[in-house]
């Protein structure tokens, strides 16, 4: 695929490339390309060349000198020279951030010359990085962050790399030395920015001790001081820098008093020798200035403004402040402290002015200019223009109405309603800024944070002018917005990491044009998520005015986060990357997904990666095969498109392209399902166009795909338009071309032939564009869209939001919210007594629907009363079934019903036991053991009277006489019916399928299998019940009517029946249960369920004499028993008759739901089978949690994120004894994490680990509830590194979180005892 995206790049690179060398050689410089003596005479010392001798060029960036948002290179590339013999000399100012490298060419075949570099890994010394360079990628979000290459700078015997030229077969290699910069720093000495004036710390006062040091200097460097000075020079030592050990460079002098001129200055000349380069010249000499003690301070002059509006900066314009020091001397000082340093609150009547020490305060009046509270009822209002600016200015100025770290962050934060149409003011600055810092080097944010209601109202923003919004953390509903030629995204024009959204019903009006995305878009991390809901974009929109904006949509961008039940009429236009809703997704980890959405505009993509509902899935570089092959794949659910979708290559009716997953975990399964596309395909002669997805880089079973539709006229053949990777366990799946197949399941786990495919059991069953594609993705006729089977379809379909209705033309989404899943919790009534009526108080019903919206459905709801309560019968006493039905979705609960005690009445039953030996799987010697063949071994209890009611289950009988015995179980809880998986006795455990796969526990009463579970089946007195085990169920008393051992659960095969007053022909089936292995290697009971042939026959009989409407076939909870699915097979020949010889429809009634088949249905199933049968699978719906384990484990999940992010540094220092004492530093961040952890009722204890060697080898040491460990023994001379973990435990003292070890950084210390 690599090789095809390359070859249809060139197509578009060939006349660019030719006028490029055209204007090298005529001396003119091309746009995002480098001339300047980049490209050489020949002959000259060049560097890098092409197979061809056509230079690169190399560009070395420092990372913070490059915007990945707005994708701009802000500050110079960094200097480096080059010779011959000793290759790429390249210097490193003082920085700790990560550099980038990228290379341009202009040779004609550059599209096949790569170029990457190779480096030791200087945290992992053992282990070698390799990463391939941007080739003629002049934007910063495509250069390669090279991790850990500037530490090889300060280590000279480390600091060395290779750049490798590569072309076909043609490779060379040029050698790189690295050489950083060295900077002085510490207690005393501390370098102004941009100056050489080194000042004093603390303020002088005769005579005082400096240290200094060199920032990551090598082991070599040395540092002479020359002054007038006594210099106290200290031997090399060990400290602390950056959370690591240091060796060798700090260092102390001492000044008297006597050596300062009149002016009170001296001049110490300081050379750093050895390993680096001073930042300056070599030798620097640096002033001194002594600064003179503080006495007092007073404001001598008020300023001139005094009155502010919220908002604003303070401002000393004609303030004058007057400084006394302690020798009796006075000035007039300027460069003094404002506190608060930002923008002002009407909380603030004074501000803080500090210099030398020294702090006086100036009264001042700060004005809310908002009618309003600010809060969720009673918001500030904004009524015009002026009042917008405010916000902004605000913002601007540090004040973000709103702390989304603050855990009452929905408490506090401030909340605005828009009052009128309005339209934005000129030179419109957005409201949010990019985050900052203070004079302390804290970080300010300023993004806004409160909550904007825009009431319905219109923004409307000038030509040429930017959007309402610059960054935020915020929520944003009810908002129209108008733009006749927006500058940027339609709605929030900065999208980066730290910021997120909630945009609720906002509107994008028509006529409006926006550059970029029409809501959102940017380079955010996979955590900051944005969730669109209820909006839309009308008519008449263009999203992408001037067509040269790639990953672009009409809502998003790139993008993480979810889309709910939006529409877009628009024209999105673009190069590369076009989708109708969303461009791609942003980042390699976190959420991607589209819901229940609709487009019916036009996607005009002038290049690849073009698709109806979303452009394509993680598109990083290189299409994220070498940096993300296991991101999460996008999801996109219940969707429409209905457009026009255009562009070169991997074009998809729903989506373009998901083009660079190497192996989908289950960590991030992409979901595309019950999706219909009905519009057309624009893309030539493409290679990959798809009705649903133009091209999926690989299939495996976390790529849920599934109950997709295209319509057959769209103008493409196949739902999927290819794959390169397919891991299948299909013994004879399809050939494509250009698809490499795999199996996981059969692979060892060191045979790992494509990089990022290192999972096993990752694969699916099926052949996915072959013979089962139609199950994906399936092509259907105009007739079949306008008959509402596909409609029906959609509704059945697993996930489906069954909010589909029939249109015109084709299916189309309701216009009202449909109920489509449905959960039940509270506390209601369970036990009943005969005559009783069923009691739905206390039912709660969770209701999603398909507008994104989440109910709860109480009593007091008067929606409660739309709910259908069934199954219940007050004169049967048993475990009953409750079936609840709200909207299109069902949900169950059981109640038991017994008699009430004037219908009570004594008795007793008999029980006996006979058990086994544990021996294992059957054998001649062994024998197999069953009650048929009367050959159990052992009677592990005799036959005993048990006194009982009419209200007695066999599980009561069973539990009296096992307490009497002293036996134990082990019981599990399966669909209503208790499970008994193994019994206890003497100390020995005999379990299912300890005696093989057939063997367990079973029950008999009076002599037969019972086809309830003994929790199930009541008594009524005189019963004999024996409780056994055997070693093969299949053959004992009514084995062919049954499944496993384990609870008795029967099915007992009965005669056909036809009700002519229902029209219903009804039927049994056969069940047998089994093991299945899953791919994960975990297994899973499925029920296989068939119906025999002689009663399929006589199905046929009776329907077709009877004229019965509809045959029913069931599979009763009974049948099942524990298992997790259904798998239903007919003969093919018996579907063909029902439509053929009947007028019958088909229902299968499972425990897990029923499912109808239409006559067209039936057909339509037939002609799909490949084989003589047809299997339908049914499963069980997941359980819902409660609302209290739904907390519970919203808080672990909140816990778990909390240790994730905290970042923790140990320390350690000796004691009087010479012990060494180990701590956690105390970190403002990390604190006020702890603090949060134990306000969520959870403890938190502290783990220490030791080691020799400071990256591996750490052993915990002791667990305590305090941040600190003494270390009381150790062996002498030997250094030893400490690690803290933080473990964090809940209620019941189990552990739910800990950090990892590399989340600390160590400390060490040499053991002297």
């Amino acid at each position: 695929m690599e090789k095809t995206r390359k070859n249809n790049f060139m197509r578009h690179r060939i006349l660019t490339i030719l006028l490029a060398c055209l204007l090298v050689l005529s001396g003119v410089g091309i746009s995002g390309f480098h001339t300047e003596g980049a490209y050489a005479t020949t002959g000259q010392d060049i560097g890098m060349t092409t197979k061809s001798g056509t230079p690169i060029t190399l560009f070395v960036y420092e990372s913070n000198n490059l915007d990945q948002m707005t994708k701009e290179i802000i500050a110079p590339e960094l200097t480096y020279s080059y010779d011959p013999e000793n290759g790429y000399t390249i210097i490193f100012p003082d920085s700790k951030r990560n550099p980038a490298m990228r290379v341009e060419t202009i040779d004609s075949d550059a599209d096949n010359v790569s170029v990457s570099i190779s480096y030791q890994n200087a945290v992992l010394t053992s282990r070698t990085i390799t990463a391939e360079l941007g080739m003629n990628k002049p934007k910063p979000n495509e250069f390669p962050m090279l991790q850990n290459l500037i530490n090889l700078a300060k280590n000279p015997t480390k600091a060395q790399a290779t750049l490798t030229v590569k072309q076909g077969e043609y490779t060379k290699d040029y050698p790189v030395t690295f050489i950083a910069k060295g900077t002085l720093n510490g207690n005393g000495l501390s370098v102004s920015s941009g100056t050489e004036l080194l000042r004093l710390a603390p303020e002088f006062e005769g005579k005082y001790t400096y240290k200094y040091d060199v920032y990551d200097a090598s082991p070599e460097t040395d540092i002479v001081i020359n002054a007038p000075a006594t210099i106290a020079k200290a031997e090399k030592t060990s400290y602390a820098y950056d959370g690591q050990e240091k060796t060798g460079f700090v260092k102390s002098f001492t000044i008297d008093k006597s050596v300062w001129n009149n002016r009170n200055k001296v001049d110490v000349q300081i050379i750093v020798e050895g390993g680096v380069q001073n930042s300056e010249v070599v030798p620097t000499t640096y002033t001194l200035t002594v600064w003179k003690k503080a006495d007092k301070l007073e404001i001598e002059n008020a300023p001139n403004k005094t009155q502010y509006v919220w908002g604003d900066l303070f401002d000393k314009t004609g303030m004058k402040l007057k400084l006394e020091y302690s020798d009796g001397t006075k000035e007039y000082v300027d460069a003094f402290h404002i506190t608060p340093e930002f923008g002002l609150t009407p909380d603030n009547n004074q501000v803080e002015i500090s210099y030398g020490g020294k702090t006086v305060t100036q009264p001042i009046e700060v004005r809310n200019p908002f009618e309003g509270m600010g809060t969720k009822t009673d918001p500030y209002q904004v009524k015009n223009p002026e009042d917008l600016n405010i916000i902004s200015q605000a913002t601007q100025n540090g004040i973000t109405f709103g702390n989304s770290l603050d855990k009452n962050f929905e408490e506090t934060r401030k909340y605005f309603i828009l009052m009128d149409d309005m339209e934005l003011p000129a030179n419109w600055v957005p409201i949010g800024a990019k985050e900052t810092e203070d004079s302390e080097h804290k970080r300010v944010e300023r993004a806004f944070s409160g909550v904007f209601y825009g009431n319905n109202k219109t923004i409307t923003v000038p030509k040429g002018e930017k959007p309402l919004f610059g960054y935020v953390c915020a929520d944003i509903k009810d908002l129209k917005v108008y733009g006749e030629q927006i500058e940027g995204y339609g709605l929030v024009n900065n999208y980066v990491i730290g910021t997120y959204a909630n945009i609720d019903n906002v509107t994008l009006l028509s006529g409006s044009k926006t550059l970029k995305s029409g809501f959102i878009g940017g380079f955010a991390s996979g955590s900051n998520t944005v969730r669109i809901t209820n909006s839309k974009i009308d008519e008449n929109v263009i999203i992408g005015y001037d067509g040269n904006e790639s990953s672009i949509g009409s809502f998003a961008g790139e993008f993480n986060g979810v889309i709910s039940n939006c529409v877009s009429y628009a024209t999105v236009k673009g190069k590369n990357v076009v989708g109708g809703l969303v461009g791609n997704k942003g980042q390699t980890m976190g959420l991607c997904e589209i819901d229940n959405s609709e487009f019916y505009g036009n996607v005009i993509a002038a290049g690849e990666c073009a698709g109806g509902i979303i452009g394509a899935g993680y598109v990083g570089t290189g299409w994220g095969l070498n940096t993300a092959p296991n991101t999460p794949c996008v999801s996109v659910k219940n969707c429409l498109s209905a457009g026009t979708v255009q562009g070169t290559d991997y074009v998809g009716g729903i989506m373009g392209a998901e083009p660079g997953v190497i192996q989908c975990w289950d960590n991030g399964i992409g979901y595309i399902q019950n999706n219909l596309f009905v519009g057309e395909i624009k893309a030539g002669v493409a290679k990959y166009i798809g009705g649903i997805a133009g091209y999926m880089h690989s299939l495996n079973m976390y790529n849920v795909i599934e109950n997709n539709y295209f319509a057959e006229n769209c103008k493409a053949e196949k739902g999927i338009g290819g794959a390169y990777l397919i891991d299948t366990s299909c013994k004879t799946p399809s050939e494509s071309s250009n698809v490499v197949y795999v199996n996981t399941a059969d692979r060892s786990s060191s045979d790992k032939p494509i990089e990022g495919l290192g999972r096993l059991n990752h694969n699916r069953e099926d052949d996915p564009l072959g013979a089962d594609s139609e199950k994906l993705c399936k092509r259907v006729t105009d007739a079949e869209m306008r008959s509402g089977r596909v409609t029906g379809l959609l509704n059945e379909g697993n996930g489906s939001f069954k909010n589909w209705t029939q249109g015109k033309e084709y299916p189309i989404h309701s216009s009202k919210p449909v109920v489509y899943e449905i959960s039940l919790s509270g506390d209601y009534k369970t036990k009943y007594e005969t005559g009783d009526e069923l009691i739905t108080e206390g039912v709660i019903i969770t209701a999603k629907s398909s507008d994104g919206t989440t109910a709860k459905i109480d009593k007091d709801d008067k929606r409660f009363l739309d709910a259908k309560f069934t199954g219940f019968n007050s004169k049967k006493r048993g475990v009953q079934t409750i079936t609840v039905t709200y909207g299109a979705a069902t949900a169950t609960y059981e109640v038991t019903v017994l008699y009430k005690p004037s219908e009570v009445k004594k008795s007793s039953v008999f029980f006996r036991l006979l058990g086994d030996t544990k021996h294992g799987e059957p054998t001649e010697a062994t024998g197999t053991h069953t009650l048929k063949d009367k050959n159990l071994p052992e009677t592990w209890v005799e036959r005993t009277s048990v006194d009982i009611d009419n209200n007695t289950t066999v599980y009561d009988v069973m539990k009296k006489v096992f307490d009497a015995n002293d036996i134990t179980w082990k019981e599990s809880n399966k669909l209503g019916t208790v499970y008994i998986e193994s019994l206890t006795r003497n100390g020995v455990t005999l379990g299912e399928f300890d005696n093989g796969n057939l063997s367990g526990w079973m029950y008999t009463l009076n002599g037969h299998h019972s086809n309830l579970g003994v929790a199930q089946q009541f008594l009524n007195g005189g019963e004999e019940i024996i409780f056994h085990y055997t070693d093969d169920y299949t053959v004992e008393e009514g084995s062919d009517h049954w499944n496993t051992p384990g609870g008795g659960v029967v099915e007992e095969v009965k005669n056909v029946t036809t009700d002519t007053k229902t029209g219903t022909t009804t039927a049994p089936t056969e069940v047998k249960v089994s093991e299945k292995t899953n791919a994960d290697g975990t297994k899973t009971k499925v029920a296989e369920v068939k119906v025999s042939t002689d009663n399929q026959k006589e199905i046929l009989k009776q329907a077709k004499a009877s004229k019965s409407k509809e045959i029913i076939l069931n599979v009763s909870s009974k049948s099942v028993g524990d298992a997790a699915k259904a798998d239903v097979t007919l003969d093919k020949s018996f579907i063909d008759s029902i439509v053929k010889d009947t007028d019958a429809k088909l229902t299968i009634k499972t425990p897990f739901g029923d499912k109808t088949y239409t006559r067209e249905e039936l057909k339509a199933m037939s002609a799909a089978a490949t084989g003589s049968t047809v299997t339908v699978a049914i499963e069980k719906a997941a359980e819902q949690p409660t609302d209290e384990d739904a907390a519970k484990a919203e808080k672990i999940a909140k816990a778990k994120s909390i240790v994730k992010d905290l970042k923790l540094v140990a320390r350690s220092s000796k004691t009087a004894k010479k012990n060494i004492k180990a701590v956690l530093k105390s970190e403002a961040k990390v604190n006020a994490s702890i603090k949060e952890l134990k306000d969520l009722g959870f403890t938190v204890k502290y783990r220490f680990y030791r080691s020799t060697k400071k990256a591996a080898g750490y052993k915990a040491a002791v667990t305590k509830m305090t941040a600190s460990y003494t270390n009381t023994s150790g062996k002498k001379g030997t250094k030893y590194f400490y690690k803290v973990q933080v473990r964090v435990y809940d209620e019941n003292g189990k552990l739910v979180a800990k950090t990892a070890l590399k989340q600390c950084k160590y400390a060490s210390r040499v053991w002297t005892k």
